[in-house]
């Protein structure tokens, strides 16, 4: 999906005495990107080509609350704003796997003492009207690692198995740091674990 920010301001303001102004200025570039809409155009091009598996990334979560430890307050979630949209438009989705990445929280100025917190997650969505007979998951699981690298960054994985009219495929969409690969193996033979 998108951010709808490059966390840009943010980080610049992590570097200074005072962050909240720059915090801010990232909830107002969140509040600018129309994330609603978005989500919305987003099912109608889902819906208007129903895929039997959609994985997403960058499904994020904003919060807000009175402490960075209390910010639990929904100010948009890209999840369940996507759901609901497709369901309006009679697409029978359903989450399969969710892999939390990034939750940081960091305190603003809005409206005195605040906070706002940041949730990243890839998402796989599976349609929910097909047969076994012509679509099937198993072994759905989400992973969290480190990298053996010099670089020591956090990674995850949302993957499963799925079988569709005797062609398998494995599916992955895999996250390291800000940079997001995603793979769409179409195996020859049996389904294999990747």
């Amino acid at each position: 999906m998108d951010a709808s920010t490059d966390l840009g301001y943010a980080l610049y303001g992590l570097q200074q005495p005072d962050p909240r102004p720059y915090i801010d200025l990232t909830m107002a570039e969140v509040e600018a990107s129309l994330i609603p809409k978005r989500a919305g155009l987003l099912a109608a091009e889902i819906a208007s080509r129903m895929p039997h598996l959609v994985t997403l990334q960058k499904v994020t979560l904003w919060r807000t609350g009175p402490t960075p430890a209390t910010a639990t307050t929904v100010r948009y979630d890209q999840l369940k704003l996507l759901m609901t949209a497709l369901k309006g438009l009679e697409a029978p989705y359903e989450v399969v796997a969710v892999n939390t990445l990034t939750d940081i929280a960091l305190p603003t100025t809005e409206a005195g003492p605040c906070a706002l917190r940041f949730t990243d997650r890839d998402v796989l969505l599976a349609r929910s009207d097909l047969s076994p007979s012509v679509f099937q998951l198993s072994d759905v699981h989400v992973h969290i690692y480190e990298a053996a690298s010099d670089a020591q960054s956090a990674r995850g994985r949302c993957s499963d198995e799925a079988d569709a009219v005797e062609l398998p495929y494995a599916l992955g969409a895999e996250c390291c740091c800000s940079r997001l690969a995603l793979a769409l193996v179409v195996l020859a033979g049996t389904t294999r674990r990747t």
